[in-house]
């Protein structure tokens, strides 16, 4: 079963310089998350939860209002990355303490992000040549294949 379906889709001007807006914030939110968790976890031992993550984008929502941008899944999305970063990172360390050849590294500062994701039906919708995305407006794209109810 397929999850993903990729599209060719044809932005304005005006929409692609959104996105791309949207894609910067989204790298420096990542690395803003990926510093607090740093310091978090230096500073008590313990990982920085996705929940608390997710707390702490709406401060920092008002502090930088620029984030206000980006839709509330898409930022929601960003902490779910940086969560899943660390619990990989940790489950590398085990595995070589194990014994198995695993690369362990760190989680890396993102220089670019090339993906914005939607994971509910609130923040997008699908027509028949147009997709609407919350706060960038429709995009056409070509639809060569049916997309899925679900």
């Amino acid at each position: 079963m397929k999850i993903a379906y990729k599209y060719r889709a044809y932005p304005s001007k005006e929409q692609k310089e959104t996105l791309n807006r949207q894609m910067f914030l989204s790298k420096e939110l990542y690395n803003l998350l990926l510093e607090k968790s740093k310091t978090y976890y230096m500073g008590t031992g313990k990982t920085l939860t996705e929940y608390r993550m997710n707390i702490w984008l709406t401060q920092i929502k008002k502090e930088r209002p620029e984030f206000s941008e980006l839709h509330s899944q898409v930022l929601q999305n960003v902490s779910k990355r940086v969560s899943d970063a660390y619990r990989h990172f940790f489950r590398r360390c085990k595995e070589k303490k194990q014994g198995k050849k695993v690369k362990v590294g760190f989680p890396r500062y993102k220089n670019f992000v090339s993906s914005l994701t939607y994971p509910q039906t609130n923040g997008f919708k699908i027509e028949k040549k147009k997709v609407e995305l919350s706060k960038v407006g429709r995009i056409n794209f070509v639809n060569h294949r049916e997309i899925e109810e679900r």
